[in-house]
């Protein structure tokens, strides 16, 4: 897995995740380490007919029905595949409220499959 990040002005930030995976890749923030429940994150896949879907989730519970579409928002959001590996991209307005110095908590997941279900390559 390779993240990478650039801020693209002093009101945003775009963010890239690359992994290789046939199914989706998950990279999410929680104000508690190790936590799921209650964490904000985006995910992204390409299904078998190359339709792209990146969209930023609220993480309710460990199940799938736990996977709420919502949360932060995110502009200029993209996915690409260069033979097994994934790349999803996106950018990310900043506000008042983040928190740009110090550590950052944050989640990760990866799937063989392109539904949001148990993601079973790693996390």
């Amino acid at each position: 897995m390779t993240l990478h990040y650039t801020f693209t002005s002093a009101e945003s930030i775009k963010l890239g995740i690359q992994v290789f995976s046939a199914g989706y890749v998950a990279l999410g923030w929680t104000e508690t380490a190790d936590e799921m429940i209650g964490s904000e994150a985006v995910i992204g896949w390409i299904d078998g007919e190359s339709v792209v879907s990146v969209n930023t989730y609220l993480l309710t519970s460990k199940s799938s029905s736990g996977i709420e579409e919502g949360g932060f928002e995110i502009t200029d959001a993209s996915a690409s595949r260069t033979g097994n590996a994934l790349l999803v991209e996106w950018t990310r307005p900043l506000t008042v409220d983040d928190n740009l110095e110090g550590s950052q908590n944050m989640l990760w997941s990866l799937s063989s499959d392109a539904s949001k279900s148990y993601h079973d390559i790693g996390r």
